[in-house]
């Protein structure tokens, strides 16, 4: 219970997070977004796309109907999540080295 008070002391206090708890944070804020417009990206995708499916309508009668291609769509928008997730953590790893890099010449310089 004393750990959980304290981390949460540490999230509200200015200056006593460290810049590796921070990048982190800042990552896992930013993945919901992608998250979300991933999903919407699929949605949009599988509503947009069709294909044509054969059904027999009764006495060897057979026409196409057009459906929506949710297979393409669950598809593009996983494909998009992790895309976007690996360019967020490529995004974030740099701003990590680029606050690393700061800190280190702050306290060199003092």
């Amino acid at each position: 219970m004393e750990t959980e008070v304290n981390s949460m002391n540490k999230l509200l206090d200015f200056g006593s997070m460290s810049i590796k708890m921070l990048t982190e944070l800042f990552f896992w804020i930013g993945s919901v977004p992608i998250l979300v417009n991933s999903i919407l990206l699929g949605y949009i995708i599988a509503l947009s796309t069709t294909w044509v499916r054969m059904v027999e309508t009764g006495y060897s009668v057979w026409t196409g109907v057009e459906s929506n291609n949710y297979p393409l769509g669950i598809f593009s928008g996983i494909l998009a999540f992790i895309l976007c997730v690996l360019l967020w953590r490529l995004i974030c790893e740099v701003i990590y080295i680029i606050l690393n890099f700061f800190k280190s010449n702050l306290k060199n310089n003092t």
